[in-house]
């Protein structure tokens, strides 16, 4: 069993071709293939400037299969209180389980107004918040781990554990928060083995970022970075789905 902590649902405004709108039926496909109970879903099409559109969207097309999707609100926190009523609408309308931020693509940092309204916003509606991570200036691992510290009552999500450069960062500071969780996703095989080897193993996550390419390789490439990089079948699983798990009852 899987619990994929980091998908899409490609929808459009993204930096890949867009050849029409996935169904539903097409994503509970998707995660059969993939040995997927559930995936953890945000919008590419909201990291742009319509993100009430396209939260709409989404929340309708997985609203049929609530046991196969937790849906992560979006909406660019450079838009300031026009970002948080919708976020906190999600939340409170639709029953969204977390929110996504890409400050990278949305024009926003850590030290913003609205960053600290998003995270109170989290904290008190009991959401994980999955941060994309390893990508400067306004993405780095470590400036997303100032938020978790400033905030010890979120739950925040490395979403790529510092990506091809700041894994050693991204481990560091998941053992000494314990409200910080690494979500690999886009590590080589040589970072995966070192990842596992020193993170602490209560805080690892699987996350294909599937649907920000629009085949399936790349939910098998992040698989397989896990299956040739991790040997301890306990950690696995702790990885794959059992962390996950915790993470939610946790809220």
């Amino acid at each position: 069993m899987i619990i994929d902590t980091h998908t899409h649902l490609l929808d459009g405004d993204w930096l890949c071709a867009f050849s029409g709108l996935p169904t539903a039926e097409a994503l509970v496909a998707a995660q059969e293939r993939f040995g997927v109970s559930q995936m953890w879903m945000s919008s590419t099409g909201a990291l742009a400037d319509d993100f009430s559109f396209y939260n709409r969207q989404m929340h309708e097309i997985t609203r049929a299969y609530p046991e196969r999707f937790r849906c992560f609100a979006s909406a660019s926190l450079y838009r300031g209180d026009r970002a948080i009523d919708e976020l906190r609408r999600c939340v409170e309308e639709y029953g969204f389980g977390g929110i996504k931020v890409h400050y990278w693509m949305q024009g926003s940092t850590v030290h913003s107004k609205a960053t600290q309204q998003m995270m109170e916003l989290a904290v008190s509606a009991r959401v994980p918040v999955l941060f994309h991570d390893g990508t400067p200036p306004t993405s780095e691992t470590l400036q997303i781990a100032y938020l978790a510290e400033r905030y010890p009552e979120a739950k925040v999500i490395l979403g790529h554990s510092g990506m091809f450069d700041t894994w050693r960062s991204a481990v560091d500071a998941c053992n000494r928060l314990d409200n910080l969780y690494l979500c690999i996703s886009a590590s080589p095989v040589g970072d995966v083995q070192e990842i596992c080897a020193r993170a602490r193993p209560d805080r690892l996550l699987f996350g294909s970022d599937y649907g920000a390419a629009p085949t399936d390789d790349v939910f098998w490439n992040r698989y397989d970075a896990i299956e040739y990089g991790c040997k301890d079948a306990s950690l696995k699983e702790r990885i794959y789905w059992k962390n996950a798990e915790e993470l939610v009852r946790s809220l």
